[in-house]
């Protein structure tokens, strides 16, 4: 190690490697940006494999430490903003304060700039020492134990040195990392591929853009990096069968001002952003086109836009050749009934739908779809929709609850069970929503069901201070209702949870606790189901 700082130039003309090395280190010591960097970029220049791990531990090190230091620097900023804005601009130490603001805000832009000229030049370095060998590179970026920074470095510099090698375990990386992080950097590096395939991937990821996704944002720059040379892969968006690539598409085509240079560039053009009547102004070259972007428009969230495109497809005399598309075509016109009548093929579909998201602008919208693609569900009777409907049980708009609460006991998985009884103490002054659950769970003929009535009726019913003492006593005359109409009802199923019960029987010396109530409850039902219980649960048929 050094005692004084060392001369990178000195060991740069003796290509001395361990002595840079050396470097890097002792600027990891010091937290010394400009030394890493002098002594990184001599390394790079010499392309010597050992200096590799050295240059990722000391990079990481030192971009740690710079963190920090930016860090105490931002919780100081706040501090002064604040002072600065309690204070006031009378009193004598404004300017004073004002002054340290600009300092400190110039200080943390100068810690931002030398992280960035260190992400820069690692890059650049990792793609000088591996342009001979960048199947070594493909390698390290393709293991998954390696640290997830020094992969995101190592994509970036793939996408420096250009080997085609590289396109398909970055577009790998793009579409299943589970780390966006790395997942960016693969976007990144594809964009400086004139490769079609990395342009296919790029588009591919556009799906992610509007759900808020980086690395599809990421995709986005990159398709506008390579330039206007990926307008002919981008007028063909509607065959991804996704409205928001074709948006995402659309406003990379205009940010070109891309013009088509025939009537079939012009239709798929036309396609792609949404102006359909223009497509149909071309004749039957935009058949191809227009279909690909309606079924996109149906399958969309937009509400307006599956409405319009119901509409075009009414206008055109549209004749589906795939049923999936009958589908959404059905849940466009929210003709719930068809859906029912397509069977299983509508089952995932409708599943999507209830997954929608309610804004300001489509909520009454969305809530009608939530509820009719509910009814439809419950009635295919297909468990795949079981942990969607479960979600709905608890939407605010009771009516959808309660129709969840009628597919789900149409549906029978035993899985419902315990939802439905929570959704039933949470809403047991709202009569129709508990005779609804109530009616439900009655249909769920399983041992779950029973299990689901009875710990609620043996936990957790105690009496709160006299300001609850009413709703607690409603809960319980809730559970207890729920329990002796829907467990006679099921009949054997439920006789091993309720013998289970009496078995763990604990009397209870609290005069504001039900348990005893709850015990005897129990018993009554054994009674009604043909069993005498005695206590500890043996019984005699």
């Amino acid at each position: 190690m050094f005692f004084f700082k060392p001369n990178v130039e000195r060991m740069m003309r003796k290509r001395d490697v361990e002595g840079l090395i050396k470097a890097l280190k002792y600027a990891e010591k010091d937290g010394d940006s400009k030394i890493w960097i002098d002594a990184a970029n001599a390394l790079g220049e010499i392309g010597d494999f050992r200096a590799v791990e050295p240059l990722f531990s000391t990079f990481k090190e030192v971009v740690d430490k710079l963190a920090k230091q930016r860090m105490q620097y931002v919780d100081y900023e706040r501090v002064l903003r604040k002072t600065i804005e309690d204070l006031g601009e009378r009193t004598v130490t404004y300017k004073q304060l004002v002054g340290e603001l600009k300092k400190i805000n110039s200080l943390i832009s100068e810690l931002d700039k030398k992280e960035r000229n260190m992400n820069e030049v690692i890059v650049e370095v990792l793609a000088k020492i591996y342009a001979l060998a960048p199947e070594s590179l493909i390698l390290l970026f393709r293991d998954k134990n390696r640290d997830a920074l020094f992969r995101i470095v190592a994509a970036r510099a793939l996408g420096k040195i250009g080997d085609s090698r590289a396109v398909e375990p970055l577009i790998s990386a793009l579409s299943m990392e589970e780390n966006y992080s790395i997942r960016e950097a693969a976007a990144e590096a594809l964009g400086e591929f004139k490769d079609q395939r990395a342009i296919e991937a790029l588009i591919s990821a556009l799906r992610g853009i509007y759900l808020g996704a980086g690395w599809a944002w990421v995709a986005k720059n990159a398709l506008e990096k390579i330039g206007p040379s990926v307008a002919k892969h981008l007028i063909f968006a509607p065959k991804h069968n996704d409205w928001r690539i074709c948006k995402a598409a659309a406003e990379i085509l205009d940010k070109f001002s891309w013009k088509p240079a025939n009537d079939e560039e012009a239709a798929w053009y036309w396609a792609t952003k949404g102006e359909w009547k223009k497509c149909i102004d071309l004749g039957p070259v935009a058949v191809e086109p227009l279909n690909y972007a309606l079924i996109s428009a149906l399958k969309s969230k937009d509400w307006n836009m599956r409405t319009a495109a119901v509409k075009m497809l009414d206008e055109l005399n549209w004749k589906p050749t795939q049923q999936e598309d009958v589908v959404w075509y059905c849940i466009a016109k929210k003709d719930w009934e068809k859906c029912v009548t397509l069977g299983a093929v509508a089952v995932e579909p409708l599943i999507s739908v209830l997954k929608e998201i309610e804004t300001e602008q489509n909520w009454v919208d969305v809530r009608d779809a939530h509820k009719g693609a509910a009814w439809a569900l419950g009635k295919l009777r297909d468990t795949r929709a079981v942990e969607s409907l479960i979600s709905m049980l608890f939407s605010k708009h009771e009516e959808v609850g309660m129709t969840a609460a009628e597919a789900l006991g149409e549906i029978g998985d035993p899985r419902a069970a315990r939802p439905l009884v929570r959704r039933l103490l949470e809403r047991y002054y709202y009569y129709d929503f508990r005779d609804t659950i109530v009616g439900a769970l009655r249909k769920i003929r399983h041992e779950e069901t029973a299990r689901a009535i009875i710990d609620p009726l043996l936990k957790g019913m105690r009496i709160p201070p006299v300001v609850d003492q009413r709703t607690q006593y409603e809960k319980f005359e809730t559970i207890r209702r729920a329990a002796e109409t829907i467990l006679v009802d099921i009949g054997d199923p439920v006789i091993g949870p309720l013998l289970e019960a009496l078995r763990n029987e604990k009397k209870s010396q609290d005069p504001f606790d039900y348990v005893d109530h709850a015990y005897a409850i129990i018993r009554d039902i054994l009674k009604k189901l043909g069993y005498e219980p005695t206590h500890g649960g043996n019984t005699d048929k």
